[in-house]
């Protein structure tokens, strides 16, 4: 009876070398560049004074806005994990055939919503973000090239999925801003209200931009209430226009900024500091 011989483990180990697919060094290189650049933003967030955008800068202004966040999240921390996503993918992805598609779905959803975004602090801000519309491009090539590779029979389903979840963020990141106009419209907090008109009445001033998502979050804890505080807007003509006077007068470099009994706070107060601040006690109240 004829011996049979094994395989030798090299062919089966060149042979399964030969299927594995190469790793998309292209699509990689771009992940990367842009991995570096939304960490670069994330870990600059608030401190102001980037590379190529100083304070008051387009960068700086959007980074402070309230659409650098989605639900709390900083977009800048979402666009890397975006990247990394992608990066891993060309150089990880085991399917050969499904690649590009998964690296278009992706960085087509990104692209959409970049290009969302950008179009709101156009319009809402009056700038635009230099390292946002870099972010832009590279989303951009990196959806382009996909497309190419995959072609456009194949890779049409994942560029359509990729329209529909960046209309999705997009109506989301609407609703989320849409949602602070029924929080303020809503029924008014008694004690709320009664500390607002305190503060108004002990000439405390509350400085802050119509921008500012800071500013914001301070009005929301007043809810309805905040239409009593003693609030003064400090950029009436957008982002770029010199400050209202009263805000130069007070020499305000930040929002938002409280001055209680002639001291200054540049920082979003708790509803219990202003109240120990100012010495409110509400009728019936006790700590």
């Amino acid at each position: 009876m004829p011996k049979t011989h094994p395989k030798p483990k090299s062919l089966s180990r060149n042979s399964a070398l030969a299927v594995a697919p190469r790793p998309d060094w292209s699509a990689a290189a771009l992940a990367c560049a842009g991995l570096l650049l939304t960490l670069y933003l994330l870990l600059g967030r608030g401190e102001g004074d980037l590379l190529g955008c100083p304070v008051g800068g387009g960068c700086d202004l959007v980074q402070r806005s309230r659409w650098s966040t989605f639900f709390g999240l900083p977009l800048a921390g979402i666009g890397a994990v975006m990247y990394a996503a992608i990066l891993v993918v060309a150089i990880y992805g085991k399917a050969a055939a499904q690649r590009p598609q998964l690296i278009l779905l992706v960085s087509g959803t990104g692209f959409g919503i970049s290009l969302y975004l950008g179009l709101v602090t156009w319009r809402e801000l009056g700038v635009l973000c230099p390292y946002c519309l870099v972010s832009l491009g590279l989303l951009g090539i990196l959806a382009g090239l996909a497309l190419w590779r995959c072609g456009i029979r194949t890779g049409v389903w994942s560029a359509a999925l990729g329209c529909v979840l960046a209309l999705a963020v997009a109506a989301l990141m609407h609703h989320q801003h849409a949602g602070l106009e029924r929080v303020f419209s809503g029924p008014e907090d008694p004690y709320l209200k009664g500390l607002a008109r305190h503060l108004e009445a002990s000439d405390a001033k509350f400085f802050g931009a119509s921008w500012c998502p800071h500013c914001q979050q301070q009005k929301v804890l007043f809810g309805a209430a905040a239409k009593f505080l003693p609030y003064v807007e400090c950029s009436p003509n957008g982002p770029r226009a010199p400050q209202a006077t009263d805000c130069l007068a007070h020499n305000i470099t930040g929002y938002p900024t409280w001055i209680v009994a002639e001291r200054l706070y540049p920082t979003l107060l708790s509803i219990e500091k202003l109240a120990r601040l100012t010495g409110y006690q509400a009728p019936g109240y006790s700590d």
